[in-house]
């Protein structure tokens, strides 16, 4: 007798189809991520030191939306640099590189000196996600008008915190898409901080609960003590900072 499937296998199922189509997506060769900024960094990296005010925009999802870190990030950087920095989030919860595109205009009318960029969690969510080669296709659009824009505004690439339990198996390809933002990098001349390392250490050797307690939204008490401090030692050089 043939067994009909139970509703947890029939809900394995479509996440298991769905993660081969993904996993033969195909993938650039090229270095893996890193923690350092990749240079060169295109952009009017010169015109950082002096900008007065700084126009620092943060475009992405719930990772900068939902935290505080881009005003403490803020403050940091104007301590640092001893003159103002001007913050614009774009973000949104649940939003992909699609989404991300689409905000352009907007990011571009805050005038931006240094644009932080952020969507590699949810681009590499099967259920609304994007595939990867549209990944690319959309980063590549926004690092293009970034060039584009104001002598050039300088792109960074971020690769913030992981997704664990169920929010990470929905997530099976996720370091392609990290993979995928090193190229970018070295391909347009962007920077890149790649903090999973940093994140994946505190995950072992911390309660992950207090870290991650929905399985991708850290806290903001984990954020200021993970990603703040190697994110304004890798972005304080290229404002003229001393030490990051």
């Amino acid at each position: 007798m043939i067994r009909r499937p139970g509703p947890a296998l029939k809900l394995v199922i479509p996440v298991v189809l769905a993660g081969l189509g993904w996993g033969a997506l195909r993938l650039a060769g090229g270095p893996s991520a890193d923690q350092g900024l990749w240079p060169p960094v295109a952009g009017d990296v010169a015109a950082l030191a002096t900008a007065d005010p700084l126009s620092l925009v943060v475009l992405g999802t719930s990772l900068s939306a939902g935290n505080p870190w881009p005003e403490g990030l803020r403050a940091q950087l104007e301590a640092c640099r001893g003159g103002p920095v001007a913050l614009t989030v774009v973000a949104a919860p649940g939003e992909n590189s699609d989404w991300g595109r689409q905000q352009m205009a907007g990011v571009l009318a805050a005038a931006p000196d240094l644009v932080l960029v952020e969507f590699a969690i949810n681009d590499a969510d099967l259920r609304d996600g994007v595939p990867l080669d549209r990944s690319r296709e959309n980063h590549a659009a926004i690092l293009a008008d970034l060039a584009a824009a104001r002598q050039g505004a300088v792109p960074v690439l971020m690769v913030l915190s992981p997704a664990k339990g169920l929010r990470g198996a929905l997530r099976p390809f996720y370091d392609r898409y990290r993979a995928l933002y090193a190229q970018l990098a070295e391909a347009a001349g962007a920077g890149l901080v790649d903090l999973d390392p940093a994140w994946q250490a505190a995950l072992r050797t911390g309660d992950r609960r207090a870290i991650l307690p929905d399985g991708i939204h850290p806290t903001a008490a984990a954020t200021a003590r993970i990603t703040l401090p190697p994110l304004a030692a890798k972005l304080g050089p290229l404002l003229g900072c001393a030490e990051g």
